[in-house]
């Protein structure tokens, strides 16, 4: 059967919709970090945060506000949070990770994924224009339950991105559609940093969160009239692209023959596992550098408010690059060398996570006079978790399962995610004192658990489709 061109073919332009789904998911729920900074920059941390152990309004210190702010909306509006808070902020958006695996497990069983998709960025909507009222007015402990609101909400959003890509992808495009959707997550930690630095100089911290919600609710009513669920219910997809997708996506074959998941299976299977706790360590360097970069780049490297914009944003820029060379190369890859998938999946994932660990031990060995070095070997660190991403362990439970691919992405999220809400809490325990020394020791830990990442599936990690999981022998995942 002759492939359809991808050019203007609504696979494609479903791949793109939810590319902005992604980013403007990152945008409401990571941008805790550089917010925090926009908010506490009359303060010096290393020194308020301990003598300052709640939140203080301007309203209560406003002569020393005005002194030391340079805009009329900070003097009017400035809030310190002490290093704990901080911390606490930062991993709330994160602990909706821990509905992934009852969301995919639900996009699984009943499909419905365009409905849960719009269900979630609705509320963002809703959380994100909310939030500065509520901390202005309610207070920090009325914020963190939006915080973790919003984090349950991009659960909803996250999780059927890749059974609606099991819908809508065939293997020859695969590589090149999944990494296209998940780019979102890259361009997001390429723009919101400067996007907040320049709503933080020019405007103030409330309208990051207004941004937010605007960004979030054009994107409901786009994906209200370009995301469905099959491509037999999309009333504008050619007669010529159902067909084939029909002949090779899952959907139509799943739906016809539908089967209990086995959990005996999953919990024993080794290759899942594998991906599991690879996929833990993985994400507590990768995370952890991303969520906590603007604070160690404001507290180590002492760097202003829009400089730090712009380095936060660097290392995601390399990332990026990355991340579009890598899905046309795995392909690539995949389709000319006779190694096996999981060999190929293997050397991929070693070449992310030992050089990421190489950049982090090299940067905790640094002083900060050396910035300009720092930034650029965090950004070759960050760049090079794209090769483990794209061609590594990630993406392997598709290989793995395919017809499970729901519930099994849902679990490795809820556990390798939940790293984004653990590893901000640990730096921050780790930097009481905001030292050079003090972050030292966190790019060590960063290294050591990318080292661990690297291990864990060169050791004992598969992509080889599994048998239990072949509940439709016609389906062909391994080409």
């Amino acid at each position: 059967m002759l492939t359809p061109p991808l050019l203007g073919s609504c696979r494609l332009n479903m791949s793109l919709v939810m590319l902005l789904g992604l980013f403007v998911t990152m945008f409401a729920a990571e941008n805790t970090g550089m917010t925090i900074v926009c908010m506490n920059q009359s303060y010096n941390y290393s020194r308020t945060s301990l003598v300052n152990p709640h939140m203080i309004n301007s309203t209560d210190s406003t002569s020393n506000m005005q002194s030391q702010s340079g805009s009329s909306t900070q003097q009017d509006k400035d809030i310190f949070w002490d290093k704990t808070t901080q911390g606490m902020l930062i991993s709330l958006g994160y602990y909706g990770v821990l509905c992934h695996l009852p969301v995919g497990y639900l996009c699984d069983k009943f499909g419905r994924n365009k409905l849960t998709m719009i269900t979630g960025m609705a509320v963002n909507t809703i959380v994100s224009l909310l939030s500065p009222v509520v901390i202005t007015h309610l207070g920090t402990s009325y914020f963190f339950v939006l915080r973790f609101i919003i984090g349950v909400s991009n659960a909803l959003v996250v999780c059927p991105i890749l059974p609606l890509l099991a819908h809508w992808s065939d293997p020859k495009d695969q590589g090149l559609l999944i990494g296209l959707c998940y780019a979102g997550f890259n361009i997001g930690n390429v723009a919101i940093n400067p996007m907040i630095g320049l709503l933080c100089e020019y405007t103030g911290w409330e309208y990051i969160f207004y941004a937010a919600g605007f960004f979030c609710f054009l994107w409901v009513v786009l994906c209200y009239y370009m995301i469905y669920d099959t491509p037999m219910k999309h009333p504008r997809v050619s007669v010529e692209e159902k067909q084939y997708l029909f002949a090779y996506a899952s959907s139509k074959k799943n739906q016809e023959s539908k089967v209990s998941i086995p959990w005996c299976k999953i919990l024993t299977c080794i290759p899942v596992w594998s991906v599991v706790i690879s996929n833990f360590f993985f994400f507590a360097g990768m995370k952890g550098i991303k969520v906590t970069l603007p604070l160690y780049i404001k507290e180590a490297l002492g760097s202003s408010i829009t400089e730090n914009g712009i380095f936060s944003a660097i290392p995601s820029v390399g990332a990026l690059v990355v991340h579009f060379l890598m899905g046309p190369l795995f392909d690539y890859v995949r389709a000319k060398t006779t190694l096996s998938l999981t060999v190929i999946r293997k050397v991929f994932h070693i070449i992310g996570s030992v050089g990421s660990a190489a950049m982090a031990f090299a940067v905790s060995q640094m002083a900060s006079d050396e910035k300009y070095l720092i930034i650029s070997l965090i950004t070759i660190g960050i760049s090079l978790t794209e090769v483990t991403l794209m061609g590594g362990s990630y993406f392997a439970l598709i290989n793995i399962a395919p017809e499970f691919v729901g519930v099994l992405q849902g679990a490795s999220n809820t556990i390798g995610w939940s790293t984004a809400f653990i590893v901000p809490m640990i730096t921050s325990a780790l930097t009481p004192n905001a030292s050079e020394e003090e972050w030292s020791h966190v790019f060590i830990m960063f290294g050591g658990v990318f080292a661990m990442a690297g291990l864990v599936f060169t050791v004992t990690g598969s992509a080889k489709h599994q048998r239990w999981a072949k509940a439709n022998k016609q389906t062909d995942y391994q080409r």
